[in-house]
């Protein structure tokens, strides 16, 4: 047996049921990390864990202890069942509700999804935050978060978009080699390479859209550039892609840009 099982937990409150019919093994030593949406029944479910609340049904056994037993000594239990905010690294392992996903790939042996009261789906971390096969975890592991900006040449304000991407990259709190990386792809398009084609071309104004998206969990980004004005007249964008020109050393170590795209006017940026 696990340490902690539970079994068909619910909980419900007149008018909501946060917990509708969870079912979990914990093994001793692991450190799981519980995720999803605000109000799917995270926090509560480690509120019935040492018995805070009381569970409409179920059982929840901690290494063999059945806690919804009314014999059972509940003070005695929750000596062995601590609950920690914010500073999780006074234990070894508690489970861990966060909504930080970086935090949670980082330091879970699994990861749980919650959604709508139940453990939708669990897992290492490189599955649930790689290859999720239920889509509604796919759906909230990769919420993006974009960055866009409308590039012009000849008179584009290049320290107004070094500024708004420097202050994305902060607001998303992105590493600070990915936020290099990223920093750095952007400033050679939009400073060497784009307006080097739209001279060519004899092409000006609006040349191109940068869209930098972040998915939640922090430790990739994709760069789209959006050439379909200079592809209507005539631009071959064959020179912004793989092979034709080199992102110089100064791409922080321990990051590599793959270019790939589905559409002839958009060249996409994997910065990972």
């Amino acid at each position: 047996m696990s340490f902690i099982e539970v079994q068909h937990l619910r909980k419900e409150y007149p008018g909501v049921v946060p917990l509708k019919e969870v079912n979990a093994s914990i093994e001793r030593g692991e450190v799981i990390s519980i995720i999803g949406p605000s109000g799917t029944g995270k926090s509560t479910l480690l509120r019935c864990l040492n018995r805070l609340e009381t569970p409409t049904s179920g059982r929840i056994l901690v290494d063999g202890v059945d806690m919804c037993d009314p014999a059972t000594d509940l003070y005695a239990m929750r000596r062995r069942i601590g609950m920690v905010f914010q500073s999780f690294n006074l234990f070894g392992h508690m489970l861990v509700v966060t909504h930080e996903m970086r935090f949670a790939r980082e330091v879970s042996n699994r990861v749980f999804f919650m959604n709508e009261g139940v453990v939708w789906e669990s897992g290492s971390p490189e599955q649930i935050f790689e290859h999720p096969v239920k889509p509604e975890t796919y759906g909230f592991i990769f919420r993006v978060r974009n960055w866009v900006w409308e590039l012009r040449y000849p008179d584009d304000d290049y320290p107004a978009m070094e500024g708004s991407l420097l202050e994305f990259c902060a607001r998303q709190l992105l590493g600070r080699r990915l936020a290099d990386a990223c920093q750095h792809v952007v400033e050679e398009l939009s400073a060497e390479h784009l307006p080097s084609l739209a001279r060519e071309a004899g092409v000006s104004g609006t040349i191109a859209t940068l869209r930098l998206c972040v998915p939640e969990s922090g430790d990739k980004a994709v760069l789209e550039v959006d050439c379909r004005g200079m592809v209507e007249r005539g631009v071959d964008l064959e020179r912004l892609g793989a092979g034709s020109h080199a992102f110089s050393d100064a791409l922080v170590a321990g990051y590599s840009v793959r270019v790939s795209s589905d559409d002839p006017a958009v060249v996409a940026y994997e910065i990972a």
